[in-house]
C-alpha cells in the first residue's frame, strides 16, 4: 500500500511539472505591454514578440526530468516493486528541481528602463513537481521496493 501512495505522489508530481513546464516562467512587463514565456517557448524556439526565444539547457534539462518524473510514475503505479520505476521517479524528480534551479540562476529579474521581470508560476510549479517526484521516488525505493510490499 505504501509502494502505491509513493507511486500516486510521484503522479502528482508528473502532472504539476508537465502544466509547469506549459506555464510561464518569466514574465516581462513595461510601458504598457506584457509577455510571458515558458519552458516550452524555450525547448521548441518559440517566437514571442517577433523575437526568438533562444534554446536555454535549463529548459531541456526540466523537460527531460519532467518526462522521467512522469514514466517513473506510471511505471511505479504498474508495478511498485521494480527498483528501475523509482529510479527513474527518483532521477526525474532531481532534473527537474535541477533544470528549475538553473532557470532561477539564468533568468534575470528585476527592473531597467521602466521594464520588470519576474519569474512566472510554471518554474515554481516544476520546481514543486521535481520535488515531490524526488520524494516520491525514495520513498517508492524505502517502502515499494526495498520492503517488498505493494
Amino acid at each position: 500500500m505504501k509502494g502505491r501512495v509513493a507511486g500516486l505522489i510521484g503522479l502528482i508530481a508528473g502532472i504539476l511539472a508537465v502544466v509547469g513546464l506549459f506555464t510561464p516562467w518569466a514574465t516581462l512587463s513595461g510601458w504598457g505591454a506584457s509577455v510571458s514565456v515558458s519552458a516550452w517557448d524555450s525547448v521548441t524556439n518559440a517566437k514571442v514578440m517577433g523575437e526568438e526565444v533562444g534554446r536555454e539547457g535549463w529548459a531541456f534539462l526540466a523537460l527531460f526530468g519532467t518526462i522521467l518524473t512522469l514514466v517513473g510514475a506510471l511505471f511505479a503505479l504498474a508495478s511498485p516493486k521494480t527498483k528501475i520505476a523509482w529510479g527513474l521517479l527518483l532521477t526525474g524528480g532531481v532534473l527537474a528541481v535541477a533544470g528549475s534551479v538553473w532557470a532561477f540562476s539564468d533568468i534575470e529579474t528585476g527592473g531597467a528602463l521602466g521594464v520588470s521581470a519576474g519569474y512566472g508560476a510554471g518554474l515554481y510549479l516544476t520546481l514543486v513537481g521535481g520535488l515531490l517526484g524526488l520524494i516520491g521516488g525514495v520513498l517508492g525505493l524505502w517502502f515499494g521496493a526495498n520492503k517488498g510490499t505493494s
